[in-house]
């Protein structure tokens, strides 16, 4: 008889975790491979990204009784249910749950607790449980309405900076000479010409955003204002504007116990959301991900597949 197993998908928009694991939390194997963000990429990309990251991870899918994905996405209905037919045609033994990927971000983060993750990638998201059990959520948007403070915003804001300056009429930073080397060329145009032409221009920009860090840590205070701004309920797209950053728009979460911070930019902005009062009652310790291999302690769709599993 074929031991039942399940399969755990993060499937954001910068990369996808694949992990294969027992009902008891015994990890099997796990994969990494492109970001599959359902609403932006074609269904192509995420049939070939799945198939490789099944077939990477060795699973064997007549085995797997739950497969849990946390889609970057999730709020186009078509595409969602796109998404879940692929998945059931790839694991057709399995029970397939689709759901947000800050959903399961905020359960692997809090355990089901009470609280607040906040996640600063690619894009940007806060979102919240109460002590109810309520889920509340605010931003992600996507890039051309929201993300502020994320890496995308963040490496937006320092090549519009550095832009300014060339032009003469915007303060002097390091990041003109920062930015001319990431794209290999002090003439702006073709800074704008590579922006431009990709497919991608948001992972593009979020890639910038290291160099914010590189130049506030220089002492450059234009950057540090990048950072500050990003980080505080006054994020947006000017400096004239006043759009609350996503974790200033939750409501009070009353009997909130943490905020958690998520994502490949919360080490760029130094208090991503401002940690406002209120919105959230207390702070803990950051979230951590997985290890790799072992067992699983928490962490993503792994919490939310391992709870089905138990009731399948």
């Amino acid at each position: 008889m074929l031991t039942p197993t399940l399969i755990a998908i993060d499937a954001g928009g910068t990369k996808t975790d694949l992990l294969w694991a027992q009902p008891d939390g015994q990890v099997l194997s796990r994969a990494e491979g492109q970001g599959i963000n359902i609403a932006s990429k074609p269904p192509g990309v995420w049939d070939e990204t799945l198939e490789d990251l099944l077939e990477r991870a060795g699973v064997n899918r007549e085995t797997v009784r739950v497969a849990c994905a946390g889609a970057a996405g999730y709020t186009l209905p078509d595409r969602r249910a796109m998404f879940e037919r692929l998945l059931q045609e790839k694991l057709p033994q399995a029970r397939v749950l689709v759901l947000p990927d800050y959903a399961i971000a905020l359960e692997g983060a809090t355990g089901g607790a009470p609280g607040v993750l906040v996640i600063a990638g690619t894009g940007s998201i806060a979102c919240g449980r109460d002590r109810e059990g309520r889920l509340m959520r605010a931003g992600g948007w996507g890039y051309l309405l929201g993300d502020e403070g994320s890496g995308f915003w963040i490496g937006r804001e320092a090549v519009r900076a550095a832009l300014a300056a060339a032009e003469g009429w915007g303060e002097q930073t390091l990041l003109q000479e920062m930015l001319a080397n990431t794209f290999g060329s002090a003439d702006c145009g073709e800074w704008l010409s590579a922006l431009y032409r990709t497919h991608n221009p948001q992972s593009l920009l979020a890639q910038c955003a290291p160099l914010v860090s590189g130049a506030a840590e220089q002492g450059d205070p234009l950057a540090e204002r990048i950072l500050t701004r990003g980080g505080s309920p006054g994020a947006s797209g000017g400096a004239d504007c006043h759009a609350p950053a996503p974790a200033g728009r939750l409501p009070r979460l009353h009997g909130g116990r943490s905020v958690e911070i998520a994502g490949g930019a919360d080490g760029a902005v130094p208090s991503a959301g401002g940690g406002e009062p209120s919105a959230v009652e207390g702070r803990g310790e950051a979230a951590s991900p997985h290890s790799g291999g072992g067992r699983v302690t928490g962490g993503d769709a792994a919490d939310v597949g391992l709870a089905c599993s138990k009731n399948t």
